[in-house]
């Protein structure tokens, strides 16, 4: 059996619980976090994934939205650029589609669907996070 810990993630009640095997090699939940999901026409997709990758300073794709000023649309910002709004870093669980965990620099509006897919969590619950899911750990995004 697998020592990787799981984290399921429940859209419509805006949580993200870790998991871990205990002695008995039954999964036991460690922590659950608040979090925000992606709004209506981005919603965050359900499914199996995988942590394909972390990093602690992601550069981040403008998306092609309106309130995205248009010469910045579809452009890539360093980490450093105060117009990323990534913070403490990003799980990938979803590379073809950008979809990921990670942190932000404003208010991360948990416990609502604002985001453009990806799943939001405060700065110090991701660290947690992150600290603590390797590389191919499941992730399973339900409703």
């Amino acid at each position: 059996m697998s020592k990787l810990p799981i984290v399921t993630i429940n859209r419509s009640a805006f949580t993200l619980t870790f998991w871990r095997l205990d002695k008995t090699n039954r999964f036991r939940q460690v922590r659950e976090f608040p979090i925000a999901i992606g709004q209506i026409g981005h919603e965050t997709p359900t499914g199996m994934y995988f942590v394909e990758s972390k990093t602690h300073h992601p550069d981040w794709k403008a998306p092609d939205s309106d309130w995205v000023p248009e010469e910045e649309r579809n452009h890539i910002f360093p980490f450093d650029d105060p117009r990323n709004p990534f913070a403490g870093g990003f799980i990938s669980i979803d590379s073809q589609d950008g979809v990921g965990i990670h942190g932000t620099k404003f208010e991360p509006q948990v416990g609502q669907a604002v985001s453009h897919g990806c799943i939001r969590m405060e700065v110090p619950s991701l660290l947690w996070l992150y600290n603590r899911l390797p590389n191919y750990s499941p992730v399973f995004i339900y409703d």
